[in-house]
């Protein structure tokens, strides 16, 4: 073998020795640094799960107390549509008891009727505020989600 066989020979495998040792060392740095990069972003990523998780738990929370309120709003308003019908109810018994106290002249029974439509008009006006009370709960529990 010649000294020029020889001396390409050596250099060839420095070459390829160099080649190998660069790649490998060069893959190594960069799939550490891609292991970095990965763990960084499992890091936003959790970070940002935890705040969605806690901005839900605060919508949750307000959605709740907004329907305990609409709850105890439409509670209020059935107490007071009881009521109601309970005047409604006496109004009716003391149309029915003029009716029958009636002294011809057509007054008694003009009162009755006044007094019925009386009690037609309290009962109206607690399916009204019933209805209220209803929209103005729902309105707020959604305009406290939204918040």
């Amino acid at each position: 073998m010649t000294y020029d066989r020889a001396l390409t020979i050596g250099l060839w495998a420095m070459f390829w020795i160099g080649f190998v040792t660069g790649g490998l060392a060069f893959g190594s740095y960069y799939s550490s640094k891609a292991g970095r990069v990965e763990a960084q972003a499992q890091e936003r990523i959790a970070a940002q799960e935890k705040e969605s998780y806690e901005v839900y738990a605060k919508q949750q929370d307000a959605l709740m107390d907004a329907l305990a309120q609409r709850d105890k709003a439409l509670a209020s308003v059935r107490a007071l549509r009881a009521d109601a019908g309970r005047l409604r109810d006496q109004l009716s018994a003391r149309a029915e008891a003029d009716k029958g106290n009636d002294s011809g002249d057509g007054g008694g029974e003009r009162l009755a009727r006044c007094e019925q439509l009386l009690a037609e008009g309290v009962g109206l006006v607690g399916e009204g505020a019933e209805l209220s009370a209803r929209v103005s709960a729902d309105k707020d529990a959604l305009a406290a989600v939204l918040k």
